[in-house]
């Protein structure tokens, strides 16, 4: 896990560690040591995280590069909110679900 996407999700939201391990519904102690790597995102905590940023489980657990752009405010275009890309080949979801099945084999 990047801990480049989840600071990058966190930081574009104006959010603490602290908002995010809330919202999470664990302790922020544990939420900086999976957002810096020294621990691993779980697939409870991937499903959460991607509700939360409201992205595709998935995009935690991929290489592709995310483009993540907010704009809101007066003035804005009609593109306001979130816009986000990434390359998918159609083997994500594959990739994805035979993740969980091999977490659920665990």
């Amino acid at each position: 896990m990047s801990r480049t996407k989840l600071s990058a999700l966190r930081i574009a939201n104006n959010w603490e560690i602290e908002d995010v391990a809330n919202s999470l519904e664990i302790s922020a102690d544990e939420y900086a040591k999976i957002e810096s790597g020294k621990a691993r995102l779980s697939m409870d905590i991937a499903r959460k995280l991607s509700e939360l940023y409201r992205i595709d489980p998935e995009y935690f657990f991929t290489h592709e590069a995310v483009a993540i752009h907010r704009n809101e405010g007066q003035g804005s275009n009609s593109n306001s909110g979130y816009i986000n890309t990434y390359n998918n080949n159609g083997n994500l979801t594959e990739l994805f679900e035979k993740l969980v099945h091999e977490l659920k084999k665990r």
